[in-house]
C-alpha cells in the first residue's frame, strides 16, 4: 500500500512566458519503490513508468531488475494500477504518440546477483495501446542500444546516444548514429544518419521541429554539459547554449514552447529556441540523476526516482509536481508513513544531509509518563529521498527531552542532558553523548555543571552554549524540587565538561524556544517556576555580550521550536494560554519574527496537524515539521511549508540592550 499523501493547492505558470520567480515543488505521492533508469511517459492524466533498476548501483543483476508497468493517476497518486509484467529492463525509453506508447530499447541482466556480470542491451521497440492494453511488436533498431534517449516529433521516433552492450561495459560500442522510424508508417522501417556527438546517459527533448541532445558522459568518460540541436526540416546540426548542471544522468522533457531539463543541483532549467541561455525555472525537493521530468499539462512538471548519491537507500520515492508561479503565500505539503520506532514524543532530533536522526524519546502518548519501560534508548535514520528507516546504534542509556547540535564541520552529533530514570526516580541528566555519523558510534561527552533538561542548546563555531533549563530531583526537600537554572554554561570544543561563563538569564526559565541566528541567540517564550508561562522574549549577543530586548509574538509558547531560515526565524509549535479558561493549548500556528524589522508576522494560521510534541527543522530552505504523536501503530507525520523570502538586511538588527 502506498503512503498516504496531501497537498496544498498550488498555481502554476507557463513556461513559454518571462521567466518568473523560481519556485519549489510539491510531492504528490510516491513510486511504489525506488527507481532509477526507468521508462516514464505522461498521457491522459496517468505517469506510465517501465521497468528501472532498485538493486546496488553498478553491481547490475537481474534481480535487481523491475519487470513492472504501471500507470499512476496525477489526480489521485494512491491510484497505482500495474498493467502486467514485462521482461527485467532497465534504461527502456518510454514516449506517447497519438494516445498510445512506445517502448525502446532498454538493458536487460543476464545474471544472477552472486553471479558475473552479462548485460545485454535490446533492440526491441513496441507499441502500447491503453484502451486495449496490449502491446504489438514494431521493427527492432538495425541496432540494440541502451543508456539511449528517444522522442517522438509529428510522427517520427528519433533515437539519440546510447551503446551496444553484450557482456560489460568495456566491450560496449558506443552510438555513432542518430535513428529514425516513421511511426504512421513503419514498414520500411528505421534509418539512420551520422550523429556529431558520442554520448549516453544524456537527456533528449524536443520544441517544435527541433530535438535537443544534452549532456551525457562521452566515450572518454568525461562529463559533458554540451547541448546539440536536430532541425529536423533541414536535417542540420547546430550547438546551442551548454546545459548549466552535471549533464551525466539528466533527464529533460518538452514543455510549453520550449524544453526543461533537470541535473544532479534539482534546479529545473527551461531554454526556448533562439534563447541564448537556460533560465532557472524552479527546484525540486530532491535533487537527483537518472530520474525523470515530463510535463503534466500546459502548466505543470512532474518529477520522478532517481538517486542522490550512489547507495540504494539515495533513491527518491516521492513524486513532485513544479509550480513555477510566482506565490506569496506559503505552499504546504504532507506525508504519513509508517514508523517503526518505539518513541512517541520528546525524541531527541539531529539533522544531517538528507536525513533525520532520531533517538531516545519516551514510547507513552501521556504527558507525565515516567517510569522506566517509558524511556526509550533506540534510534533511527529517516532518509527524505527514498523516506527508508535504518536502525541506528541506541543510546547507552535511555532517556528524552534531549537537546542536540551538529558540530561546525558537520561530522559529529551533541546530544546534552535530556530527562531519564536512575532506578529510584526520573530525574534531569547530567551527560552528554557525542555520534559519529560516518561510524555510527555514541561516545561519551562533556558534562554538564548540574543536570538540565527543557534548555537551549547553542552552537557558536566550535562552542557549544546551554542557556537555562529545570534541574529537576524528586528526593530533594520540598521547595528544592525544581530549579530553574540562570547560569550560563559553555564547552570549547576540547575539554571534558561545560564550565560556567560570567553571565546569566535575567530570568530563570525552561521550555523555551530558542535559536542562534548571526551573532545572536534568541529566546522565545517558555515556563517559569510555578508553571507559569514566559512572555519576555530577549537575544543574547555574543559580540557584545548584552541582553536585548526583543517583541513578543501574537502569543507566548511553552514547548515551541524556533527555526532559522534566511534572514527570519520561524517560531512553530508548542503550547499557549487558552483565550478562555486556564491551562494550555497546542498552538497550530507559523509565526514569523524578522531581526531586520524587528517586527512578528503569522505565515500560517492553522497547520492542521497534531502539534503536540511536534518538532521542526529546517531542510533544503524550507520548514519542515515531524510528529510521531499518533494513537495505534507508529507512524510518523511529515508536513514541508515552503517560506516566502524575507526582505534582505538594510539596517542593523533590532533590539534594545539590558545589562
Amino acid at each position: 500500500m502506498l503512503p498516504l499523501i496531501l497537498c496544498g493547492a498550488l498555481s502554476l505558470a507557463h513556461l513559454g512566458a518571462p521567466a518568473p520567480p523560481a519556485s519549489t515543488s510539491t510531492s504528490i505521492g510516491f513510486l511504489p519503490r525506488g527507481l532509477t533508469s526507468f521508462g516514464a511517459t505522461v498521457d491522459g492524466g496517468w505517469l506510465y513508468v517501465l521497468g528501472g533498476y532498485f538493486g546496488e548501483p553498478h553491481a547490475y543483476s537481474i534481480e535487481g531488475q523491475s519487470s513492472a508497468f504501471m500507470r499512476i493517476n496525477l489526480h489521485d497518486t494512491r491510484d497505482v494500477r500495474l498493467l502486467g509484467d514485462v521482461e527485467p529492463v532497465q534504461g527502456a525509453e518510454l514516449v506517447s504518440w497519438n494516445g498510445q506508447l512506445v517502448s525502446v530499447g532498454g538493458m536487460h541482466a543476464r545474471n544472477a546477483s552472486d553471479e558475473p556480470s552479462h548485460l545485454e542491451s535490446s533492440s526491441s521497440v513496441a507499441l502500447y495501446d491503453p484502451i486495449a492494453e496490449a502491446w504489438s511488436e514494431l521493427p527492432p533498431m538495425p541496432e540494440p542500444r541502451s543508456s539511449h534517449r528517444a522522442v517522438v516529433i509529428e510522427d517520427t521516433l528519433y533515437v539519440v546516444g546510447g551503446w551496444t552492450m553484450a557482456g560489460t561495459s568495456k566491450g560496449a560500442n558506443w552510438a555513432t548514429t542518430t535513428l529514425t522510424l516513421d511511426l504512421a508508417d513503419p514498414t520500411p522501417g528505421w534509418e539512420s544518419s551520422v550523429a556529431p556527438f558520442i554520448a549516453r546517459a544524456l537527456g533528449a527533448a524536443s520544441a517544435g521541429s527541433h530535438l535537443y541532445a544534452i549532456g551525457g558522459i562521452a566515450k572518454g568518460r568525461d562529463i559533458s554539459s554540451a547541448v546539440w540541436v536536430l532541425d529536423t526540416e533541414t536535417a542540420e546540426w547546430t550547438q546551442g547554449p551548454d546545459f548549466p548542471d552535471w549533464g551525466f544522468g539528466v533527464s529533460a522533457t518538452a514543455h510549453g514552447a520550449g524544453i526543461v531539463a533537470s541535473g544532479k543541483s534539482g534546479t529545473v532549467y527551461s531554454l526556448t529556441p533562439g534563447d541564448t541561455d537556460w533560465i532557472p525555472a524552479g527546484d525540486l525537493a530532491h535533487g537527483r540523476i537518472f530520474h525523470e521530468v515530463r510535463s503534466e499539462s500546459e502548466d505543470s512538471l512532474v518529477a520522478l526516482g532517481g538517486i542522490v548519491g550512489m547507495g540504494v537507500h539515495g533513491r527518491v520515492r516521492a513524486i513532485e509536481r513544479l509550480s513555477l508561479a510566482a506565490d506569496e503565500s506559503p505552499r504546504i505539503e504532507r506525508t504519513v508513513i509508517p514508523a517503526p520506532m518505539a518513541a512517541r514524543n520528546r525524541f531527541g532530533l539531529m539533522v544531517a544531509g538528507r536525513s533525520a536522526y532520531l533517538f531516545g524519546g519516551n514510547n507513552s502518548l501521556g504527558q507525565h509518563d515516567f517510569e522506566p519501560e517509558n524511556f526509550v534508548s533506540e534510534a533511527w535514520r529517516l532518509d527524505f529521498g527514498s523516506l527508508a528507516w535504518t536502525p541506528l546504534t541506541a543510546l547507552p542509556i535511555p532517556r528524552q527531552t534531549i537537546q542536540s547540535s551538529t558540530s561546525e564541520d558537520g561530522s559529529l552529533g551533541f546530544a546534552v542532558g535530556g530527562f531519564g530514570h536512575n532506578g529510584e526516580d526520573a530525574v534531569t541528566q547530567s551527560s552528554s553523548l557525542i555520534y559519529d555519523f560516518e561510524f555510527d558510534d555514541w561516545s561519551e561527552g562533556p558534562s554538564l555543571i548540574g543536570s538540565r533538561s527543557q534548555f537551549g542548546l547553542a552552537r557558536r563555531g566550535k562552542s557549544l552554549w546551554v542557556f537555562g533549563g529545570l534541574d529537576y530531583d524528586p528526593s530533594r526537600p520540598k521547595g528544592e524540587v525544581f530549579d530553574h537554572r540562570t547560569d550560563i554554561l559553555r564547552w570549547n570544543g576540547e575539554s571534558e565538561s561545560f564550565e560556567t561563563t560570567e553571565h546569566v538569564l535575567p530570568e530563570g526559565r525552561r521550555a523555551f524556544a530558542g535559536a542562534v541566528h548571526g551573532d545572536r541567540y534568541y529566546l522565545f517564550g517558555g515556563m517559569a517556576d510555578g508553571f507559569q508561562p514566559v512572555t519576555q522574549c530577549r537575544a543574547f549577543d555574543f559580540t557584545t555580550q548584552e541582553w536585548l530586548d526583543v517583541p513578543s509574538p501574537a502569543q507566548g509558547r511553552v514547548g515551541a521550536d524556533l527555526v532559522p531560515i534566511g534572514n527570519q526565524l520561524l517560531l512553530v509549535g508548542g503550547s499557549s494560554p487558552r483565550s478562555t479558561g486556564k491551562g494550555l493549548t497546542p498552538n497550530h500556528s507559523v509565526e514569523s519574527y524578522s531581526p531586520i524589522t524587528n517586527e512578528w508576522t503569522t505565515l500560517v494560521e492553522d497547520l492542521e496537524m497534531d502539534m503536540k510534541h511536534a518538532r521542526a527543522f529546517e531542510l533544503d530552505g524550507k520548514l519542515c515539521i515531524l510528529t510521531l504523536h499518533r494513537e495505534g501503530p507508529g507512524r510518523v507525520e511529515l508536513v514541508r511549508v515552503e517560506i516566502p523570502p524575507a526582505p534582505e538586511p538594510a539596517v542593523s538588527p533590532a533590539g534594545h540592550s539590558q545589562h
